[in-house]
Formats: C-alpha cells, sequence, structure tokens
C-alpha cells in the first residue's frame, strides 16, 4: 500500500506542477522543446521529492510548491539536454542539431529561474546556481577523469571509489538534496538534515543508474531521456563507473575488446565476476546509509514513510530487475 501511496503522491503533484510548468516550455525554441514535453503528463521523482521535504516539515498546501518543482524539472531538462550531447544519446547529431540543443539548453536554464521569480520564490534562487555549478564539475569528472582509459591512475579500489563517489555526488547528489530541503524552507521549517538525506538519495540513485546501464537494450525499458539503444552507452564510451571498473579489474579481458563485446557475453561477465553482485551490495549499503539517517531524524509520519520509499528505488528499477532476469536464465 504504501509504494501505492507514494505513486499517487508523485502523480498528485507532477500534475499540479504541469499547470505552471506547461506555459514554460512553450517558449523553448526547436527540437529542445521535445524532452520537457515528453515528460509533461508522467510522474517526476524530483517533484515527489520536493514534496516529501514540504510535508515531513509540517507543509500542507502543494499549489505552494509546485513552482518549486516546476523549476527544478526546467532546470533538470537543460542539464538532460546538454548530456545528450555529451554522451551523444539517439547516436551522432549534426553541427545544426548541436547547436540548436544548446540554445535550447541555456533557454531551459534560463527559465527555472524566471519560474521562482515570477511566483516569488526568489530566495531558491541560488540553489539553482549550485545545482547547475555542481552538476557540471561532475561532468568533468564524468568526461576527464574516471575514464576506462585513465583506470591505472586509480592505485586501489579505495582511490576510486572515493572519486567515484565524488562524481555522483556532483552529477546527482546536490540536486535530490536540494530539492529536498527546499520543500522544508517553503514550509517555513528549514532542515538541514533533508539536504543530507536527499543527497545521499541522488547519489545512490546515480550508481543504481550506472548499474542499471548493462540491461540489455529493449524498447520497454526506454525513458524519455535515454532511448532504449543508448543501454551499455557508459561502457561503449569508457566511462569508468562503478560496474565498468569491477568488469575491467576483473575479466582479464583488454580495455579495448571489453567495450566491443556483445550485450549478452557482457551480461555472462556482471555474473561470472561477481560484479553485479557486489555492485548490488553497494547499492544495499548506500540505501541502508540514508534509512539510517531519515529514521534518526525523523518520527515515524506518512512523508516519512513515502521518503522511505523513494529510498527503496536506489536498490531497485526496472533495469536491475532486467539483469537479474538476465543473469537468472
Amino acid at each position: 500500500m504504501t509504494q501505492e501511496n507514494y505513486f499517487e503522491a508523485m502523480n498528485q503533484i507532477s500534475a499540479e506542477t504541469d499547470k505552471i510548468l506547461s506555459p514554460y516550455v512553450r517558449e523553448v525554441i526547436n527540437e529542445a522543446r521535445t524532452l520537457p514535453e515528453l515528460r509533461i503528463g508522467k510522474p517526476r521523482l524530483r517533484d515527489v521529492i520536493v514534496r516529501l521535504g514540504y510535508e515531513i516539515t509540517g507543509g500542507k498546501d502543494l499549489k505552494s510548491i509546485a513552482p518549486v518543482c516546476a523549476s527544478y524539472e526546467l532546470l533538470n531538462c537543460s542539464t538532460y539536454i546538454i548530456n545528450w550531447i555529451f554522451d551523444e544519446k539517439g547516436g551522432p547529431k549534426s553541427k545544426k542539431e548541436i547547436d540548436n540543443l544548446i540554445i535550447g539548453g541555456f533557454q531551459l536554464r534560463e527559465l527555472s529561474e524566471r519560474a521562482l521569480r515570477e511566483n516569488g520564490l526568489e530566495s531558491l534562487i541560488e540553489s539553482l546556481s549550485t545545482i547547475n555549478h555542481t552538476i557540471y564539475t561532475g561532468q568533468d569528472l564524468d568526461l576527464n577523469v574516471l575514464t576506462l582509459s585513465k583506470i591505472d591512475n586509480f592505485d586501489s579500489y579505495e582511490h576510486f571509489i572515493q572519486n567515484y563517489e565524488r562524481r555522483c555526488s556532483k552529477l546527482s547528489g546536490e540536486f535530490y538534496g536540494q530539492c529536498l530541503f527546499s520543500g522544508s524552507v517553503i514550509s517555513g521549517q528549514e532542515n538541514q538534515d533533508l539536504y543530507e538525506i536527499g543527497s545521499m538519495l541522488g547519489t545512490g540513485g546515480q550508481a543504481s543508474n550506472d548499474l542499471g546501464d548493462f540491461a540489455l537494450p529493449r524498447k520497454d525499458l526506454s525513458v524519455c531521456e535515454k532511448p532504449y539503444k543508448d543501454q551499455l552507452s557508459d561502457l561503449r564510451q569508457g566511462k569508468l563507473t562503478l560496474p565498468v571498473y569491477l568488469l575491467a579489474k576483473r575479466s582479464g579481458i583488454d580495455k579495448e575488446k571489453l567495450v566491443n563485446l556483445s550485450p549478452e557475453k557482457i551480461i555472462g561477465l556482471l555474473d561470472h565476476t561477481r560484479t553485479f553482485e557486489d555492485c548490488l551490495d553497494y547499492l544495499k549499503k548506500q540505501q541502508k546509509k540514508a534509512k539510517k539517517k531519515l529514521y534518526e531524524s525523523f518520527e515515524k509520519s506518512v512523508p516519512r514513510n513515502l521518503l522511505a520509499t523513494a529510498l527503496a528505488g536506489i536498490l531497485s528499477n526496472k533495469f536491475i530487475v532486467s539483469i537479474k532476469n538476465e543473469i537468472q536464465k
């Protein structure tokens, strides 16, 4: 029942947010508008995280947080679109397509600020700059430091995991920390514990997505921001995520050959080298740490239960379930 309530809460706040979001999205030019348009009408995780930060600190009126959710969704789409260029999501693009996506990405960033300013929420504008700066610091780590070609720069697993967790925190942890904390700002009961819990959620969620990238390409696994044909893109592009690191260290296969193996062969290696099992263990530890912080910080309540459900997503998403099913065949 808690999971049903969780998705109901997500649907409610996303529907309320859409009323504010839609006019801003219509101002975005060309193909950059495609992503935010696809996401309108669908439940969105960041929306419900803002809501839970608001309600766990006593907030009652969903309309008061909808502009915050709209602002963060516009910023989120901005970073997704720029990431499409970095990672060649959907395949290589022409110069004109890249130019238009850059223009649209900048527009979405400015619209995210307008959504706050025009709704009297100037106090949260600084959070947009913090999130944006932190994400692109994470992108620098992703593109220039944590790469398969530089795996020998890490003299131990501990050295690698320190940098990997820093990358996950910057790519996603900061954003979710700000989302959860902003809810308490709107309720008038600012709570820094929420920032920490949200950061754990985002950091663990990024690591979860990295493992999910190894799911075999299937249309039913496609999401708006990641077409199903882009599965295995981290390995193909030489991104040094946790599962890529473990595979490279344990498989005994040359790096250049590893990135060109068939998806089915890679699934077999995830199992044979215990990479999948050890990545799951890592995610379990991240989830346990976040839940411990949640239960120590807040008394039992409906919002706390729903936030615990959100944290469960660190360990289980449809991509990870798909990999597990393939391994068990």
